[in-house]
């Protein structure tokens, strides 16, 4: 990386490094090629095997409590007071 020393104010001679600046502006083309992949992507659905609802994979139907052809408890969070 290229050096370059100046002097402030008070006279002492530091080495100031330079950044790389590009030649040319980025083209829509270029920049579009670069962002690509950072599309949102689509939700994957999974129907329900006992209910036929659209659920998550590997989550509990909040439907009807089943997952994968097994019934799961669910979970009751309970709130608490402050006094």
């Amino acid at each position: 990386m290229p050096r370059e020393e100046r002097s402030d104010a008070r006279g002492t001679k530091k080495a100031i490094r330079i950044m790389a600046v590009p030649k040319r502006r980025t083209s829509k083309a270029r920049q579009g090629k670069r962002r690509s992949h950072q599309h949102l992507k689509r939700k994957q659905n999974v129907y329900c095997t006992r209910c036929g609802e659209a659920i998550r994979p590997h989550v509990v139907c909040w439907h009807c409590g089943w997952q994968n052809s097994q019934a799961r408890e669910a979970v009751v969070v309970e709130e608490v007071e402050e006094s």
